[in-house]
């Protein structure tokens, strides 16, 4: 099994069997053109080369798949990643984290976990996040946000600066309690070959709102789970309307607990299991 670029390269000088791993390459929307020019190069080589000496290809949505050439679609799998990893955590977690951060009941808390940066990587969206928590702050002061994952003081002082609540770099250990805390889970990434986060908060029983981009529809069931809109600005409603109404977000988070039934480790095993031995015959 070879995973990702660049160890796809070693795909022409593999004798045994090959199963080629992918989760994509990201857009390069807002990057500078020596970035852009890479990621062109990564996908070339990967999509119209390295994979074709792939004896089977694995892709990780629906999504993916279908940006791959024909005559690669025709020997690819899809397996999801599973999302019950922290299966058995939830009741062992309390409400400490948000008093540690001055989230009192009143607040309504909305979380995004992952990169922070607006620069290093624009199409996560943080920028858009920030603004669009700005207009919901003013509006509805009891809301509040807070942004999980990989920074450092840059994003900190930044984040610090627009009122936004920060963990830089949490631990694993501590992230069962990062999704129970929250109300409504929340990212305004503009492209996504899955997104683990999102279903991860719908793993904690919370709604979840984000763009209708990527693999979301395929992990998010709209209207149901969460809401996926078409802009930022829809996304900043939704947010407002459950926000505004305690049923709504109940409702919605035992929904999303059901979601993300279809993600599990033990059935993606399976599939891997499966897909290996036809591999091998």
């Amino acid at each position: 099994l070879v995973e990702t670029f660049p160890f796809f390269s070693l795909l022409p000088r593999l004798k045994a069997p090959t199963v080629a791993v992918d989760h994509g390459v990201s857009s390069t929307e807002g990057f500078p053109a020596k970035i852009r020019a890479n990621f062109s190069y990564v996908r070339f080589m990967q999509y119209r080369f390295y994979l074709k000496y792939a004896s089977r290809i694995v892709m990780v949505s629906e999504y993916l798949k279908a940006g791959l050439p024909a005559a690669l679609q025709k020997k690819t799998s899809v397996i999801y990643n599973g999302a019950d990893h922290y299966a058995g955590t939830v009741a062992k977690v309390t409400g400490e984290l948000r008093k540690s951060l001055g989230v009192d009941e009143s607040n309504i808390l909305l979380l995004y976990v992952g990169r922070l940066s607006s620069a290093d990587q624009p199409y996560k969206g943080t920028a858009d996040l920030v603004k669009m928590y700005r207009k919901l702050r003013q509006d509805n002061p009891d809301i509040r946000l807070l942004m999980v994952g990989f920074g450092g003081d840059r994003e900190r002082i930044w984040l610090e600066g627009e009122g936004v609540l920060i963990i830089n770099n949490a631990p694993a250990e501590q992230m069962p309690a990062v999704f129970s805390a929250c109300d409504i889970y929340v990212t305004a990434s503009r492209w996504e070959g899955f997104d683990l986060p999102i279903v991860e908060a719908q793993s904690f029983g919370k709604p979840v709102v984000g763009l209708k981009i990527g693999a979301h529809p395929e992990v998010v069931a709209d209207d149901r789970s969460g809401f996926l809109t078409a802009s930022v600005e829809e996304m900043g409603d939704a947010v407002r309307r459950l926000a505004g109404d305690d049923g709504l977000r109940q409702e919605m988070g035992q929904a999303a607990a059901g979601n993300v039934g279809r993600f599990r480790w033990d059935d993606t095993v399976d599939q891997y299991e499966r897909l290996l031995q036809e591999v091998v015959s």
